[in-house]
């Protein structure tokens, strides 16, 4: 089994509370734009392995993000 998911987020300068941050997208700052894409492949029962992208763009100014992270989760 597989599922995959899609998401585009878009947050203004001071949209969110500094004590709430993401911290895998540009350390958890504000102005920001980007994409996460995320795969979960089943390779066992109650096993399965995570793939998950992030491409993150400053809405002010040129700084950007590329992140790739593998996981492996089991659930027991």
């Amino acid at each position: 089994e597989w599922n995959a998911s899609y998401g585009y987020f878009h947050l203004e300068r001071d949209a969110w509370m500094d004590i709430f941050p993401s911290t895998t997208i540009m350390d958890g700052s504000t102005n920001v734009a980007g994409h996460v894409i995320m795969v979960n492949f089943g390779i066992a029962p109650q096993t399965w392995i995570r793939l998950h992208l992030d491409f993150a763009r400053q809405l002010v100014g040129s700084d950007r993000q590329y992140l790739f992270q593998a996981d492996i989760n089991f659930r027991f």
